[in-house]
């Protein structure tokens, strides 16, 4: 008998969206997407034959590699008997595991002297979410069966196991979301934070739990840990590669402004003193920057008329191929990619080149995508880099779901200068006038 597996992994909030800094959403991000790599190439090398993702090579989903994959799993299994899901299931959640274990291995051999280990190791063991379905596949109906095990996934996480928590009286909560208590054995001063490793990001005073600790210790496996900007240099960017440019010719200068503008929480005002008159006269007065939120249109349209793993297949093949793609024209664009998984795509990017992504992301999408009648609406909302992380979240968010309107394949532009309310602007994706063409050649 063949079978359809299904495996769901999270929790999306803990790991994405509890998030102060820029590096705590791209680590958050990279971290679930790492274990579910983990998870994929498990299923894979137990005898499952990947749907989704859907890769080229085995070298996809190794450790630290440049693709991205979403937290579903997807796969079939042909000629297996009953049991071979259940087994698989079970040796995908220690792959899960395992990966997570890797990251708290690296934190805990640099911070084991500021960590309580008992809540340590009780937060580690609690937080995956992974949930998992199969299904066999009658007579060679496909569509039945993926429309059968999706609505028997999405049963299994409403009836989600709810485990006593393991809370203590008089322990500080998380500073990211308030959800589980802080790790640390204090909140730590600034006499404490002189004497961490080089590249720990915490603050006076800082609550962090295990996941969010995970988030703030650089990780020296990963090329891209130390290169993800904040706010506040996304915002600086095209002044660096404009009038700036003579500045940031001067290797000295170069190096005391990278380090003032490494924390998300810069101050403007600070880093103007602190590199003096001549570099304040030609700063810019008010640092914006964009958020940038893409997301497919029509996907689950697309998905309904195929009626074989083949073509489901072929499909996940493509959108990897957009994912990878995608990262390079945000990258291009000196922008600073959260997260290029699927047809999901975020990113910071500078004023002066997001409208460029944007078109650039969409066309890229239309050509890889565009045969199934599918399109990419792209959110982008501006606001000044002293807003607060989550709001500027929920701003880039808003604007996706405006681009989306009725009619999808939409461009929306929400621009919120600090204190007022959001000017917002939508209009369609048109075809590239000729002389657009041309400008481009």
């Amino acid at each position: 008998m063949d079978y359809l597996l299904q495996i769901s992994i999270g929790p999306v909030q803990d790991f994405i969206s509890a998030a102060r800094r820029t590096r705590d959403l791209w680590s958050g991000s990279t971290m679930l997407s790492e274990i579910a790599k983990s998870v994929a190439l498990s299923v894979k090398n137990n005898g499952g034959k990947l749907i989704f993702p859907a890769t080229d090579s085995d070298d996809d989903l190794k450790q630290n590699s440049e693709l991205s994959v979403a937290n579903v799993i997807l796969a079939e299994f042909e000629n297996a008997d009953c049991g071979k899901p259940k087994d698989v299931s079970d040796k995908a959640l220690s792959a899960a595991k395992e990966r997570l274990n890797l990251y708290a291995d690296n934190v805990w051999k640099k911070m084991s002297d500021w960590i309580v280990k008992s809540r340590w190791d009780d937060q580690l063991n609690d937080i995956i979410e992974f949930y998992s379905a199969w299904v066999p596949i009658v007579d060679g109906k496909y569509f039945e069966a993926r429309k059968k095990v999706a609505k028997l996934l999405a049963a299994r996480k409403n009836i989600r196991n709810f485990q006593a928590n393991k809370c203590e009286e008089f322990v500080p909560k998380s500073s990211l979301d308030g959800l589980r208590e802080s790790v640390l054995i204090r909140n730590l001063t600034e006499e404490d934070l002189a004497g961490l490793p080089d590249g720990v990001q915490l603050k006076p005073k800082e609550s962090l739990d295990a996941i969010g600790l995970i988030k703030r210790v650089p990780d020296n496996t990963n090329k891209e840990d130390k290169s993800f900007a904040s706010v506040i240099k996304v915002a600086l960017n095209s002044w660096e590669r404009g009038k700036g440019k003579r500045f940031m010719g001067d290797p000295v200068f170069r190096k005391r402004y990278n380090e003032l503008l490494r924390d998300d929480n810069s101050v403007i005002e600070d880093i103007e003193w602190q590199l003096g008159k001549e570099f304040s006269a030609h700063i810019p007065e008010a640092p914006y920057l964009a958020f940038l939120c893409a997301d497919g249109d029509k996907m689950g349209e697309a998905l309904s008329k195929m009626q074989s793993a083949d073509d489901h297949r072929k499909f996940s093949q493509e959108l990897s191929s957009f994912a990878l793609k995608a990262r390079n024209v945000i990258i291009k664009n000196h922008g600073s990619c959260v997260y290029t998984g699927g047809d999901d795509v975020m990113a910071f990017l500078p004023l002066d080149t997001v409208l460029k992504c944007a078109r650039e992301l969409h066309d890229l999408f239309d050509e890889i995508m565009g045969h199934y009648e599918a399109s990419l609406s792209v959110g982008v909302s501006i606001a000044h880099a002293m807003e607060d992380l989550a709001q500027l979240l929920q701003y880039g968010r808003d604007a996706e779901k405006i681009a989306k309107g009725t009619d999808r394949n939409g461009l929306a532009i929400s621009v919120r200068s600090r204190g007022n309310i959001p000017f917002t602007v939508r209009e369609q994706w048109k075809d590239k006038t000729e002389s657009e063409k041309l400008a481009e050649k």
